[in-house]
């Protein structure tokens, strides 16, 4: 029983090993492992992040210009702005200055990430605007036109409906989307219903179309930006099957679960974790929950207390934000006391003694050999 509690916890640290000077957090946005703010703290360069500080509070960046707001790592995600585009005609038909009449993102082929498929879709706005729709490599090309012959309230509308706004889903695989609007009649025969148009891609499980409001040509030459939802990955360039013959250069070895993007060109490694929230990563254990390994039914009295004592400790090692994470050596001081202690109160109850078998030097090269790193 007491084996089984031990490894327990290295394997719970295992996913979230790192070095002690590490920040994870930029202003209010908390940046987890593999991604770090210096080479040293992520995976791999892919996965640095710049933090701002001349904002106050400071911005998370991606590459030199992209906003984050968020990283997840159990949905393996990050949002991120992107830029809208928009334009406003005057009564004549003549597109104003300073109109942002075209937007774009765009990642390197060797980045992790991708655009999600599945969280986002491209919205185009207004009464007179057509949205074209294409990737850097021209294998996907789309759009749509948006027409209204009258003001359209959008708060009474729970989704996009197809008056005043039109939709578009995008494949799976992405990594660069061209958004153009442009207009049929230069808003000249709609000018009471409204003369400004827009079109952005966005997370879908954030935008309300009944919050949404029409640029105005005050809009003009102002920033306007959509929350995006990008995709990340740990390793490319392998299928599935390739990676689970050797296991030994799977990103995450065995505390991972794969999936493949189109083309084989995606592994997806990402922490299993178990129905009581404790990560898996021992071979034999995977897909395993904790009362697979303990036999908490039969376990005593001083043995759960062991339990309840160590899942303590792996409560603190599983706080993404750092501030209140110990050590390695912390947890094995720990470790050491708590078996201790629990040893001598056997010792004095049952009149025998028990060795304690915590290693200090096994358990640190134990943890630090799992991890995804």
């Amino acid at each position: 029983m007491r084996a089984a509690v031990l490894w327990f916890l290295p394997m719970a640290l295992a996913t979230f090993t790192e070095k002690g000077h590490c920040d994870r957090t930029c202003g209010n946005v908390s940046v987890p492992f593999p991604f770090g703010l210096d080479k040293s703290c992520a995976r791999n360069s892919y996965f640095v992040l710049t933090c701002n500080r001349t904002f106050a509070p400071p911005k998370l960046v991606l590459s030199s210009n992209i906003p984050v707001f968020n990283i997840s790592v159990e949905n393996g995600t990050v949002i991120v702005g992107n830029s809208v585009a928009y334009d406003c005609y005057d009564q004549n038909g003549h597109r104003l200055n300073d109109s942002y009449s075209e937007t774009s993102i765009r990642m390197s082929e060797d980045w992790p990430y991708t655009l999600s498929d599945t969280r986002n879709k491209i919205m185009v706005f207004g009464c007179d605007t057509f949205g074209h729709i294409s990737d850097a490599t021209g294998t996907f090309i789309s759009g749509c036109s948006s027409y209204c012959p009258k003001v359209v309230d959008f708060k009474a509308q729970a989704a996009c409906s197809g008056l005043g706004c039109c939709q578009i889903s995008i494949p799976k695989g992405l990594r660069s989307l061209n958004i153009n609007i442009a207009s049929m009649e230069n808003y000249t025969s709609v000018q009471k219903s409204s003369s400004c148009g827009s079109a952005f891609l966005v997370d879908q499980e954030s935008f309300n179309v009944f919050d949404y409001k029409l640029p105005v040509p005050a809009d003009m030459g102002k920033y306007l930006f959509s929350k995006v939802v990008l995709d990340w990955v740990v390793q490319r360039d392998m299928t599935c099957k390739e990676a689970l013959l050797n296991r030994s250069n799977h990103a995450c070895g065995a505390n991972s679960r794969c999936s493949e993007l189109p083309n084989r060109q995606v592994i997806d490694a990402s922490v299993r974790i178990d129905t009581r929230g404790i990560p898996m990563a021992r071979e034999d254990a995977k897909d395993k929950t904790l009362s697979d390994v303990i036999n908490l039914e039969d376990a005593s009295e001083e043995e759960m207390e062991r339990v309840g004592m160590v899942a303590q400790i792996a409560v603190k090692c599983l706080d993404q934000t750092g501030a209140k994470r110990p050590t390695m050596r912390e947890v094995a001081e720990e470790l050491a006391r708590i078996n201790h202690e629990l040893d001598s109160l056997t010792v004095e109850e049952k009149n025998e003694v028990t060795e304690c078998k915590v290693d200090d030097e096994n358990f640190y090269s134990h943890a630090t050999s799992i991890t995804c790193e």
